[in-house]
């Protein structure tokens, strides 16, 4: 990776790290990708947005990749074999994402649907778990990443359990097991009220955001930043999930803004808006399965 104006520290090791900056710079984070169910249309325009902002730092904030093959619920028989394959076009996004940014530090944070691998070796397949050539970060080609993993044991209170990113002064989590529910009126306060913390997170599939200013004048608040993955849940009718990412300016001294790049569908297509400028795609048909070896 080449030189970035970033330092990035180890805080817990194998999962969190610190990132402080000598001059003003720019993060791209985004989140709940969820191959094989990913939204290729929604891609396309986040890398359309993402390639104008020139990021110092990508970050992938959990739920890359689904595992629904080793998933827990019912699972259509189709797609129960097919483990590898998901895995495979992971590789191939992650690749993708390494092209678009070649300049750029990364970090990839494990979510709860990484979980997945890890918690299906320690039930079905014990004797493998500990066999590096199942370790995610290898499976999916992330040697040359900062990798971030969950904690198997209690830690310190100083310490961290869940993959954390401490950018300035802002927390950046996945979110997964913060026992907030995605039904509350606005998740980002819940989120704010259970840490205290400026924090982003994502695993809710939706956008909320929550400020609050203290006695003394000072702002604090939360973010719950949109999926990149198909908007329509196949077990929820009702439901409709946003999409984006989000991109925080760093500061040197420790501040930052985050700005949500939530996406609109309207007229037959996917827009978007940063800094003044509307980007646009056509959404085109849903409905493809997930295993027609699109990446």
């Amino acid at each position: 990776m080449n030189a970035q104006p970033l330092t990035i520290e180890v805080v817990t090791p194998q999962t969190s790290l610190k990132v402080t900056t000598k001059e003003q710079t720019k993060v791209i984070a985004l989140g709940d990708v969820h191959v094989p169910f990913h939204d290729t249309v929604a891609l396309d325009l986040f890398l359309q947005v993402a390639k104008t902002v020139r990021p110092s730092l990508v970050i992938i904030a959990g739920d890359f990749v689904d595992f629904y093959a080793i998933s827990r619920f019912v699972r259509t028989p189709e797609r129960r074999l097919l483990l590898a394959e998901e895995i495979r076009q992971a590789r191939e996004l992650l690749k993708l994402l390494d092209k678009a940014f070649p300049k750029s530090e990364k970090i990839f944070m494990c979510g709860n649907h990484e979980l997945r691998l890890k918690h299906y070796l320690y039930t079905k397949a014990p004797e493998l778990a500990m066999l590096p050539e199942l370790e995610l970060q290898r499976l999916l080609g992330l040697e040359k990443w900062h990798f971030l993993d969950y904690q198997d044991y209690p830690q310190p209170v100083q310490a961290d359990t869940a993959p954390t990113v401490y950018l300035g002064d802002l927390i950046i989590q996945h979110g997964g097991r913060m026992g907030i529910s995605g039904n509350a009126i606005n998740t980002a306060r819940c989120i704010f009220l259970r840490t205290l913390k400026n924090i982003m997170t994502f695993h809710y599939h939706h956008f909320s955001q929550y400020l609050q200013m203290d006695y003394t004048g000072n702002i604090r608040g939360a973010w719950v930043i949109p999926c990149l993955c198909l908007p329509r849940p196949h077990y929820d009718d009702a439901r409709m999930w946003a999409q984006g990412f989000a991109v925080i300016e760093l500061y040197p001294d420790n501040s930052f803004r985050v700005t949500p790049v939530v996406f609109i569908n309207k007229d037959g297509m996917l827009l978007a808006n940063y800094e003044g400028k509307q980007f646009e795609i056509r959404r085109g048909d849903y409905g493809q399965k997930p295993n027609d070896n699109r990446a």
